[in-house]
């Protein structure tokens, strides 16, 4: 008797285990929300300088964000974003996905980081077009 207690006790321990304990835990796939977070949308600007001496003059440099484009603007072309896709890194920080609008019209990845009343951005995908952190751009 004391040999199916034995076996009957390890079978129900082993088949607890694996129904409530055995199971892996389930992995933290990201969700991509449609548009832009409320708290980054708006103009975020800055002056920056060119030329030296007489020929030296001011300009506007910065990022216009609504639900649906991102435009980061300056001296040259624009950098434009439409169709954008979002989710949350970490805290202030987000991955930002969209369309290139002007020139390659290919998925672009950029992050944004938001830092106190200010804002910067690095374009992370594709690799061609890597780059370091923006300046940063208070809000406007």
């Amino acid at each position: 008797m004391s040999k199916l207690t034995t076996r009957l006790a390890v079978t129900t321990g082993v088949a607890a285990l694996l129904l409530l304990g055995g199971r892996p835990a389930t992995a933290h796939a990201t969700t991509w929300h449609a548009g832009v977070p409320s708290a980054l949308r708006g103009t975020w600007q800055r002056t920056a300088y060119a030329g030296t001496g007489k020929n030296r003059f001011s300009f506007k440099t910065g990022i216009y964000l609504t639900r649906r484009h991102f435009t980061a603007f300056g001296l040259g072309d624009p950098f434009v974003l439409n169709h954008l896709k979002y989710h949350k890194v970490r805290h202030n920080v987000y991955a930002v996905k969209g369309v290139e609008y002007l020139y390659s019209h290919k998925v672009n990845h950029i992050q944004l980081v938001k830092t106190g009343h200010r804002l910067k951005y690095k374009i992370t995908l594709p690799k061609a077009y890597r780059s370091g952190y923006s300046p940063a751009y208070p809000k406007h």
